[in-house]
């Protein structure tokens, strides 16, 4: 038993290994460093990287875009760049991207078997007056839900309130997918 434990902390950390070794258990030791590491992959952030190619502008030298921009709030940076013959020149400004209704989650990255854990979900009404909002929680996954999966909250305008969701994981390791949605009435 080594008494170094730091490759059981951070197992993704490799060790030097010796090519010389005639004893043949390389693989053993790759299995034992795989040991410790989640067998089950998620991504959760989708990053926004928007691109419009050439454009044309008008004589005025202005030009209008339209983007799909996916689920997103935030601040998004528009770059341009002009050219015309031998001249060039470049500017950026920033573009706030909000909805009326934002979301914010706050669920744990990982959960044992069995744990009983609670999932928040920050609710801001951005819709111009006092809003009944339904937040409905749809998973898929290993999971049992101990609260409502649909629950109203109602916020006062540029206010927030939150939603708070409780669930037990279940035994079998595996991938938990959450979906939430929001909705005024309208």
């Amino acid at each position: 038993m080594p008494y170094d434990i730091y490759s059981f902390i951070f197992p993704e950390v490799k060790k030097a290994q010796s090519h010389l070794s005639p004893a043949g258990d390389r693989a053993m030791m790759e299995f034992a460093d795989r040991r410790h590491l989640m067998p089950v992959q998620a991504r959760r952030v989708k990053p926004v990287s928007l691109w419009s190619g050439i454009i044309k502008t008008d004589e005025n030298g202005k030009a209008s875009l339209k983007f799909d921009i996916p689920q997103f709030n935030g601040k998004l940076i528009l770059d341009a760049v002009a050219v015309q013959g031998d001249r060039f020149g470049s500017g950026s400004a920033d573009v706030t991207v909000r909805d009326k209704i934002i979301l914010q989650e706050a669920f744990p990255r990982f959960v044992a078997p069995n744990d009983v854990v609670e999932g928040l979900v920050t609710v801001y009404n951005r819709t111009g007056q006092i809003a009944d909002i339904d937040i409905e929680l749809s998973y898929d996954g290993p999971v049992e839900m101990l609260s409502p999966a649909l629950q109203t909250l109602r916020i006062p305008d540029d206010s927030e309130s939150k939603a708070v969701f409780r669930f037990k994981a279940g035994i079998e390791p595996g991938k938990i997918e959450f979906a939430i949605t929001a909705s005024n009435g309208e």
